[in-house]
Order: structure tokens, then C-alpha cells, then sequence
């Protein structure tokens, strides 16, 4: 530690002291560690620090108050009796309020890195570090180095013990309820193994001995010949310490495989019982191996507000706040209940499968490289909605001004969709706002049919820009004033959407994207709760260079757009490989918006969307068949992406006398058999 009278009289002095280590060493008479030998830090080599007695509670004749600095460090030679994995608890304290890590090293080999030594509370206070590490028979030397400017902490003592060797407890000599020793396989220990009945409940429980309370490392070694996994609840002692630990296919029966965890024993007696959680029992279970655990042996703490951040029909999305480990979390395993989900590295996921209507509950436990495990997160209850068909995510185009445009109730009646992307809200030539530039904003056929769908349980996006016609990005010369525009539409209609189908002359103007990403953040501001689109076009591999410079602009500038949507056709595709290529395009979209913004996949996925054409394109080689719509509805529903739309309802029915390419597919269907694909869609 340092404190602020103490910390100038030694700015760049090294101090080095040598113990008389074997005359100082004090066997502890705890039962817990009989075995341990102390080596007080005092005695110890000390580099960059020195010997203090100025706080309470030290043993010995005092402790170590390393240099602030990097690299300070203090080196015990221990004597181990042989070979083996021994057990190193370091006792500190830490008055600071930051972690002040050290580099643990046996013989010059890492064997902790950056091993936390976080805050005790006070310089009084002390606590004990611990980690296993092999060493030699003989002598060897341990040092604990401080990796930052902080230095290290108040080293009290070094307590050293080698564990017991390796001890292996065969199944068939342990304690067995609803299962048999069995001979029929080949590849087995001892004399036999344990055949678990095929029953939840099915258990085999080992008696292990312990000479010293601490962390081991348990390998079940078991067969599995099915082709499903056979998990199993480890308890050590009654109490739960693998949940639904999988024992997966091994292959065959004759095939074995070890299964390993590391769980906490009492000195003495310990009961280690595996027990079946579905239907099918356990694996053949052939025995147990005990031995100490080696290298970070500290699971990392239980990540907290576990939380769910969305649901639909058959989707839970959940987030929570991060775990920390003295070395690093590598993952989060998320269980529905007791089973184990899935596996993430970020803080949030969506789980998927779900039924409707129906209330579960989530933990989640963290990971480390080592294996280690934490306790369980906080229970979070969710219930998904109702499976009531198509939300917002399904949206299609809907252009009232031309392309003989269907009543959008009918196209309700007969589909079962409820959302409408209207088109398109353009520049009246100057910076105002009008339905195709031209008719009236509000008082109009438009309002009518906005107020027909509403009425019957739907709701509208409203659509601004588009290929045509003046756009209010140009004709708005700044930000404030882009937004004024859309704020005039938003509060005409109450808007809880609108998308912004950035294309043509505004679509090559990085001054217009900017002016369009900065008035949407005005919007976002003035609007807690509305959702932003932004639409554009793209290559086969995702957006081109200007559809890269937007998503990076909108990064940047800190805007939370809630959907980035390409639309993949007008690309270059064919006649039979579209929906082939809209996966391609997406996919690289979801790379360049993870990239902007940081997202996890999940969320990602949550934040990119797609507009596709029915039938022939405007490209003579491109045809969008339904076939092709299939494709991206099962796209969509791997991944949960947030838009899944298409240009247009309009054209969603075969040309007859009298319809032109606007007002029809090109291709033989009946009316809204595209449509008919993306309702299927529910999020």
C-alpha cells in the first residue's frame, strides 16, 4: 500500500532482502490444511519493497509493502517433499479501492496471470489468494510480481502444501440406485461400469477422501452410444456443483471420454453423486478420478440484473451485466430453467423455440478459459406473446399514388398482415412534406385508408424518399430542418415508425447521409420510443462502399438506429438465385453493422432487416421467385433480423389486361402469394 506520508520517501531506491527461509518455516495445525508449511513474506527475497509493521493483524514479525511500480516483486523458496501439484495461498491485504494484480511464476514458468489481488476493505484487513501449481521435488521458488504502477499489495505469507496424487473411484464399487454393473463393452476400468436404467433420478454416488478442504478436479470417464447427449447434476456433499453437466455421444459404447469439472471438497469424508435429468438416465459411467486442481482455480463471480429485453411468439431476448474473473470470463452459458440453452461470449442473447404464451425463467452462469464456472445469475421471468401473426417486421410497401393500389383492409382480410409501409412521403419543393410531393399531408385519401387500417387493428410506416421525385434531405438544408419535416409527419399521424428509403441523388451526397443521420438523432430525441429505418440499396456482398460510409457515419455520430434494411435485388442476380444471394448480402451486412457498432450477433441480428422485389425486378436478368421468398423466411427466422419486407403489395398478383410492371409480378401466382410467405414470419 502507500500512504500519502510514506509514499515520497522512496521514489526510485531498490530494496533487496534475503531470509533465512528453512529456520522461519511454521507448520499450520489447522485440520483444514495440516499439511501446508507457511513462509513469511518478510523472509522472503524482496524486490523493490520493504519489511512493515504498521498495520494490524500480520503474522509473523510483519509483511511486505511492495514499491508502486511494475515489476516489484517477492520470491519464496519452498521445499517440496515430491513431485506433484501444490497449493499456494497468498494472504494480503489491499486498503486501495483498485485490484493490484500480480504474475504469479513456479521455477520462472507463468502460472497465474495477472492474478487479482482486489480491496480487503482496509490495510488491516487481510485475505488469501489461492492457486494450484505443479512443482518439482526439492526446491522451488515462487514469485509474485505487480504488473501495474500500483505495485502489489501487503504480502502477509505464503502458505505451500503439495496435494495427494491422483486416486480413482470405480462406479462399480460405488453406491448405485436404479442402475447395474455391467461387463458388455469394451474399454472399461476396474471390472466393470455402471449401466444407469433409463429414468430421471438414476444416480451413482462415489464416497472420496480428501486429505485437505480445497479445490479438486473431478473426470467422470462414461460412454455414450446414443446420439443424444445424457446430462447429469454433480453434487459434491448435497450440494449442486455441474448442473446438467452434458455427457455427450462418445461415438459408440466401447468409446470413453472423460467428462471434468472442478468443485470444492471438505477435508475428510466427501459424497460426489451423478445423477440423471431426463428420461433417457445417465451415460455408462466406468469411474471417478480425483486430483488437485492445477492452474486458475478461481470461477469467476456471478453475472448480476440478468434481465429480459424483449419477447415475441416464440423468442425471450435477454442481456445482463457482465461477470469478472481474476484472469477473464470467455463465456456465458444461458439455461432455460435447469437445461443449458446455449452458449455466448457477449452479455445478451435471444433464445428461440419457445411456445407461445407461455412464462419461462433464465439464469446464466460465466465462464473462464480454465473451465471454472460461477454461481448462478439472478432468475429472470419472461412470458412470450400470443402467436397472433405478422408484427411490424413485416411491413410491405404499399404505393397509394399509382400501380392500381389495393384496398390495404382486403390485403388485411386476405393475409393476415397488420403493418404497411406507406409510400412515399417527398419535397413539395421546398422543405414541407407531402404524399408523392403532391397531395395533401393530412385531409386526404391517403388519412383515409391510414384511418381504415388502424381501425382494423393495424398500423402504418411511413416511407420517405424512394427512388423519384424530390426528397426533403436535399430540399432541407439543414439537420434541425430535415427533422422539422419529419417531425410534422410523426406528429400527424402519431407515427411509432418511420423509414427513411435513402436512394438516388440523396443516396450520393455524404452531406445529405449526414444531414439525414443527424436529423434522425433530433427525432430520437424528441421521440423516447419511435423506431428509425434506414433503407438503401446493395451489392450481392453486402452494402457497397457508400453503404458501408453510412452505417459508419451513423456509428460515429452516435445514432441508435433501431433497423439498418438493404434491398437486394437491382444487383446483378439471376433468375433462380436470388434468395440465395439476399442471404449473402445480409450476412455481409450484419458483419459491417457488428463492426460499427459493437453489437453481439444477436443484436445485431435484432438491428438489420431486408426489402426485397416480387417477380421480375427492374433488371431483365432478376426474377424474385416465391421460392426465393422462402428462403429468406427461413433466414429470418434463424437469425430473428428485424425487417423482412418487400417493394411491393402493389405487384403482388399476376399481370392481367390493364396492369402494368408496377402493378404487377411478371410471373404466374395468385394474389399475395409473396405476401402469404413473409406472414408466416412472427419475429
Amino acid at each position: 500500500m502507500r500512504l500519502s506520508g510514506l509514499s515520497s520517501r522512496r521514489l526510485a531506491v531498490t530494496v533487496l532482502c534475503v531470509g533465512l527461509l528453512g529456520a522461519v518455516s511454521v507448520p499450520l495445525m489447522s485440520p483444514a490444511s495440516a499439511a501446508a508449511t507457511r513462509y513469511e513474506a518478510e523472509n522472503a527475497t524482496i524486490s523493490q519493497g520493504v519489511v512493515e509493521s504498521n498495520h494490524l493483524n500480520f503474522s509473523g514479525t510483519g509483511f511486505v509493502n511492495y514499491d508502486n511500480l511494475v515489476g516489484s516483486y517477492v520470491e519464496w523458496t519452498v521445499t517440496a517433499a515430491e513431485a506433484g501439484t501444490a497449493r499456494l495461498a497468498l494472504r494480503h491485504s489491499n486498503g486501495s479501492t483498485a485490484n493490484r494484480p500480480m504474475d504469479i511464476t513456479v521455477n520462472g514458468m507463468l502460472v497465474a496471470d495477472e492474478l487479482a489481488f482486489n480491496p480487503t476493505g482496509s490495510w488491516d484487513t487481510w485475505a488469501t489468494v489461492t492457486v494450484n501449481a505443479a512443482v518439482t521435488a526439492g526446491t522451488n521458488t515462487i514469485r509474485a510480481t505487480a504488473t501495474t504502477v500500483n505495485g502489489g499489495p501487503n504480502v502477509d505469507f505464503l502458505d505451500f502444501e503439495v496435494l495427494p496424487p491422483v486416486s480413482d473411484y470405480q462406479a462399480e464399487d460405488a453406491t448405485i440406485s436404479q442402475g447395474t454393473v455391467a461387463t458388455n463393452h469394451l474399454g472399461y476400468t476396474g471390472t466393470g461400469f455402471v449401466d444407469y436404467t433409463n429414468v430421471v433420478g438414476s444416480y451413482v454416488e462415489f464416497s472420496v477422501t480428501a486429505a485437505a478442504a480445497g479445490p479438486m478436479r473431478l473426470e467422470f470417464r462414461h460412454a455414450n452410444g446414443s446420439t443424444v447427449n445424457r446430462p447429469m447434476d454433480i453434487t459434491v456433499n448435497g450440494m449442486l456443483a455441474a448442473d446438467e453437466l452434458a455427457f455427450n455421444p462418445t461415438g459408440s459404447w466401447d468409446t470413453w471420454a472423460d467428462v471434468t469439472i472442478t468443485a470444492t471438497l471438505a477435508a475428510g469424508a466427501n459424497t460426489v453423486r451423478a445423477t440423471a435429468t431426463t428420461a433417457n438416465g445417465g451415460p455408462n459411467l466406468d469411474r471417478l478420478r480425483v486430483s488437485a486442481a492445477s492452474g486458475d482455480i478461481q470461477p469467476p463471480t456471478a453475472p448480476t440484473n440478468l434481465r429480459s429485453t424483449g419477447v415475441t411468439s416464440s423468442s425471450v431476448s435477454l442481456a445482463w451485466d457482465a461477470a469478472t474473473d481474476n484472469v477473464g470470463v470467455t463465456g456465458y452459458d444461458v439455461y432455460t430453467g435447469g437445461t443449458l440453452t446455449k452458449t455466448v461470449t457477449g452479455t445478451s442473447t435471444t433464445v428461440t423455440g419457445l411456445a407461445p404464451s407461455t412464462s419461462y425463467t433464465f439464469t446464466v452462469k460465466a465462464r473462464d478459459a480454465a473451465g471454472n464456472a460461477s454461481p448462478a445469475s439472478n432468475a429472470a421471468t419472461a412470458t412470450t406473446s400470443g402467436a397472433t401473426g405478422p408484427g411490424m417486421a413485416v411491413a410491405p410497401y404499399e404505393y397509394f399514388g399509382w400501380g392500381s393500389p389495393p384496398s390495404p383492409t382486403s390485403v388485411m382480410s386476405a393475409t393476415g398482415v397488420k403493418w404497411f409501409t406507406l409510400a412515399f412521403m417527398l419535397s413539395d419543393g421546398t422543405c414541407n412534406p407531402k404524399w408523392d410531393g403532391s397531395r395533401p399531408l393530412t385531409g386526404g385519401d391517403d388519412q383515409n385508408k391510414i384511418n381504415a387500417i388502424r381501425a382494423a387493428g393495424g398500423d402504418v410506416i411511413v416511407s420517405f424518399g424512394g427512388w423519384s421525385g424530390n426528397k426533403l434531405g436535399e430540399f432541407c438544408t439543414s439537420a434541425s430542418a430535415l427533422a422539422g419535416a419529419y417531425q410534422k409527419v410523426i406528429s400527424a399521424y402519431a407515427l411509432k415508425v418511420i423509414d427513411i428509403d435513402i436512394e438516388n441523388t440523396e443516396w450520393g451526397s455524404a452531406t445529405v447521409r449526414q444531414r439525414v443521420i443527424d436529423a434522425l438523432k433530433i427525432i430520437k430525441t424528441n421521440n423516447p420510443g419511435i423506431k428509425t429505418i434506414i433503407t438503401f440499396g446493395t451489392a450481392t456482398s453486402g452494402p457497397d462502399s457508400t453503404g458501408v460510409d453510412m452505417i459508419n457515419r451513423g456509428a460515429s455520430s452516435g445514432l441508435a438506429n433501431d433497423i439498418w434494411c438493404i434491398m437486394p435485388f437491382d444487383f446483378g442476380g439471376g433468375s433462380t438465385n436470388m434468395g440465395t444471394l439476399t442471404v449473402q448480402a445480409m450476412e455481409g451486412l450484419k458483419s459491417r453493422v457488428k463492426a460499427a457498432y459493437g453489437y453481439s450477433d444477436a443484436t445485431t441480428y435484432a438491428h438489420i432487416g431486408l426489402s426485397s422485389m416480387n417477380g421480375k425486378t427492374d433488371v431483365a436478368s432478376e426474377l424474385v421467385r416465391i421460392a426465393d421468398f422462402q428462403t429468406m423466411l427461413s433466414y429470418a427466422q434463424q437469425h430473428h433480423i428485424a425487417r423482412l419486407t418487400y417493394w411491393s403489395v402493389n405487384r403482388d398478383r399476376q399481370c392481367a389486361s390493364g396492369l402494368d410492371a408496377d402493378s404487377c409480378s411478371g410471373v404466374t401466382q395468385q394474389q399475395y402469394d409473396y405476401l402469404k410467405v413473409f406472414v408466416q414470419y412472427t419475429g
